[in-house]
């Protein structure tokens, strides 16, 4: 599912930013970040791009969240549900960041050991490019995103602490388990 899902957005993206002439690199997050993508599932996205002219990144950025938000439309139109309220979107102002925008909000994530701002943030710790020039996003969580982590083992345990948290939800052994599940006789 994931595959199919990556070559349906690429296409409508490849169509869209071929209409707007915008480069930019769109990252998959969550579970399409994890390429465990099911049958059902919502948008989760956001957008990083370099811009052209740094004393005009506001007006570059209004492009890109234009073509952002057309490619929202475009997949919702295909099934892809928006994320509830459009707040992992790459057409919302906060996930449509440059480069360095990204390294400091990543920065700001990890530097302040706040486990609600951990949990809040997570779904972008396991992002991926999708369309655009994979090496920004490489960078943002090879060269940048790992060596933040290398010297804060606080929000590394943090996150260790959340996924251990998280029970499996097939055959973890429990009555509400899909695949222990009986039906008891009715009195």
């Amino acid at each position: 599912m994931s595959s199919i899902n990556d070559r349906l957005t690429q296409r409508l993206l490849a169509v869209i930013a071929g209409q707007t002439h915008r480069a930019a690199v769109l990252a998959c997050v969550r579970i399409e970040g994890r390429e465990e993508q099911g049958f059902v599932t919502d948008q989760d996205n956001g957008l990083v791009f370099v811009p052209l002219a740094p004393a005009n990144i506001e007006a570059e950025r209004a492009g890109y969240l234009e073509m952002a938000q057309r490619m929202n439309d475009a997949l919702d139109r295909c099934g892809f549900d928006r994320c509830k309220g459009s707040i992992a979107t790459a057409g919302n102002v906060e996930w449509c960041l440059t480069l360095d925008e990204w390294k400091t909000k990543f920065s700001q994530w990890i530097e302040h050991d706040n486990a609600i701002r951990i949990a809040e943030c997570d779904d972008f710790f396991d992002l991926r490019g999708i369309f655009g020039d994979g090496k920004l996003v490489a960078e943002l969580l090879r060269d940048h995103f790992t060596r933040k982590f290398a010297v804060n083992t606080i929000c590394l345990k943090m996150l260790a602490a959340m996924a251990l948290a998280v029970r499996p939800p097939i055959g973890n052994g429990t009555a509400s388990s899909p695949m222990t599940a009986r039906s008891e006789p009715s009195t």
